[in-house]
């Protein structure tokens, strides 16, 4: 019986003297930003050329596709992006869809398979470049899929290849924990 209640004390202090042995604690299938980055108006542009104001996306949490370009599999990462939103079930009113392209030049394209998917945001992205010619600031990881919180923040990225089901089970527990949006 004594042994039943020292294991757990002398389970801890072989933790904390081998810090190494520990598991990760890491929970969610994504790549957190931290700090969170908020995504300015300067970033977005609507496929037309004209001005996109983030300020649309308040209140709700956003799913951003991140697209090099609008080539064969674009379809395929648009439905994606669609069928983890249907998913969600009860929580769907929570949640809004947005597909963006680094590429102007397969902007038409993006336009014709967006038109099979209303009420999904479609618009032209922006990397802010910094003085090496890099990306800087949320973008700077390049295509992908970007969480952002109501407060029009990115939080979450995944790298192209992604995992569906591990986003959704992401999103889940985001928006079961999260009063926002």
């Amino acid at each position: 019986m004594a042994a039943l209640t020292l294991l757990p004390v002398v389970g801890a202090f072989v933790l904390y003297l081998h810090p190494e042995w520990a598991p990760e604690g890491r929970v969610h299938h994504g790549e957190l930003v931290e700090p969170p980055q908020p995504l300015v108006d300067l970033l977005l542009t609507m496929l037309t050329g004209e001005p996109f104001s983030t300020r649309a996306w308040q209140g709700r949490w956003t799913l951003l596709r991140v697209l090099g370009d609008c080539g064969p599999e674009c379809r395929t990462d648009i439905e994606t992006l669609i069928r983890i939103h249907l998913l969600l079930g009860a929580d769907q009113e929570r949640l809004q869809d947005a597909v963006a392209l680094f590429a102007t030049g397969t902007a038409p394209t993006l336009r014709r398979v967006m038109e099979d998917f209303p009420g999904t945001f479609a618009l032209h992205a922006h990397g802010a470049l910094g003085a090496d010619g890099k990306r800087e600031g949320p973008f700077a990881a390049g295509p992908g899929l970007y969480v952002l919180d109501p407060e029009v923040r990115v939080i979450l990225r995944y790298a192209p290849g992604f995992d569906p089901f591990g986003v959704l089970k992401d999103l889940k527990r985001l928006l079961r924990y999260s009063w926002l949006g």
